[in-house]
């Protein structure tokens, strides 16, 4: 599939990068570092660079710092220059071709297109960017049993379920949720922290009759299987008992259309380090049989000690998404609980109504 997408396209998909092998590229940059206990001042700096400063006395030093100032650097031509004004040259000179010159029309066209099209998606940006919510981590009491410059974390964006459209109306998937797993976690603990609202929808069917009965069963529980499909790779959740394999009928589809996937691998016996993944590149987790997220890996770095290191802290969702509270159309003050449909007593239909 990786050559499908990537084919002919290769300057559409600039936002992926190169494959990296999590672990072994962590490695290698650990082994770069020099990671000293003690923070060196200038005057260490100034020692280490020029041997000579070492026979200085200490207030020798503190003059010589205090020439160094990077405020010293600067003359009066210096702020003459930056007071002025720059001055931006209003009409600039025509880029238009001579072909778009002698068809006035179409030049008109292309150029409302492209309009049209660069603030469409600049509202786009900043729409996904402003719907997002930061969640600041909870201070934990206990031992840190996390490692600055030594563990890693893994971004992982979890996009809102799947609906492709094309044309003018197409934008751009919505994350639902930004999850920060450590590389020598489980993949389970990933899929364990996605939060869908289909896996919350209540498996009794109709309760006309006594709507206010307590859920007994949702369908997290019901249907846990799932599914992610990453670097060709489908990774299957068969902890549970009679776990279905998602990847099964659409290995059978490729064999049809000549299209060659790869292996299958249990999820639960698989590292977040191990894996060998582009970032930017969107990957899939499926559950509930036909719910598709998209998933784009967007970060990974050495943890910091600004970072939670309490390990029981993560997979962090660090964002979610804004999502917009539908009330009551009949009182315009309480959220709604039910939809109504086909009633010809109210005025929409469906009508969403409180349990007022």
């Amino acid at each position: 599939m990786e050559e499908i997408y990537m084919k002919g396209c290769l300057s559409r998909r600039e936002w992926c990068s190169d494959k990296v092998h999590l672990k072994s590229y962590f490695e290698r940059y650990r082994e770069s570092l020099s990671v000293t206990s003690t923070k060196k001042t200038e005057i260490d700096i100034l020692q280490q660079l020029v041997p000579q400063s070492n026979e200085l006395s200490q207030e020798e030093l503190a003059i010589l710092k205090n020439v160094m100032r990077g405020e010293q650097l600067t003359t009066l031509l210096d702020e003459d220059v930056i007071k002025k004004n720059i001055i931006k040259l209003k009409n600039k000179p025509s880029t238009s071709s001579a072909a778009d010159k002698a068809n006035s029309s179409q030049s008109i066209l292309k150029s409302t297109y492209h309009s049209r099209r660069k603030d469409r998606l600049k509202a786009d940006k900043y729409r996904v960017v402003r719907r997002e919510i930061n969640l600041n981590p909870v201070e934990r009491v206990g031992p840190k049993n996390l490692v600055a410059d030594r563990d890693f974390l893994v971004s992982f964006r979890i996009h809102d379920p799947f609906n492709h459209m094309v044309g003018d109306h197409a934008r751009p998937g919505h994350c639902s949720q930004q999850i920060n797993v450590l590389g020598h976690q489980l993949l389970t603990t990933l899929r364990d922290k996605i939060i869908c609202e289909s896996d919350f929808q209540d498996t009794r069917g109709d309760i006309s009759e006594n709507p206010d009965a307590p859920v007994t069963e949702r369908a997290r529980e019901m249907c846990p299987s799932s599914m992610f499909y990453i670097d060709n790779t489908f990774y299957i959740d068969t902890r549970h008992h009679g776990a279905q394999d998602y990847s099964a009928p659409v290995r059978e589809w490729g064999k049809k259309i000549g299209i060659q996937f790869g292996d299958t691998q249990p999820m639960e016996c698989t590292l977040v380090e191990d894996l060998e993944v582009r970032f930017g590149y969107p990957y899939l987790y499926l559950h509930q049989g036909c719910c598709e997220h998209l998933i784009i890996i967007s970060d990974s770095r050495l943890l910091k000690n600004k970072d939670s290191l309490y390990g029981s802290d993560y997979p962090l969702i660090t964002r979610v998404s804004q999502k917009n509270l539908i009330h009551c159309m009949t009182c315009s003050r309480f959220p709604a609980k039910w939809i109504v449909r086909d009633s010809d007593r109210l005025a929409h239909d469906p009508t969403y109504q409180c349990g007022s």
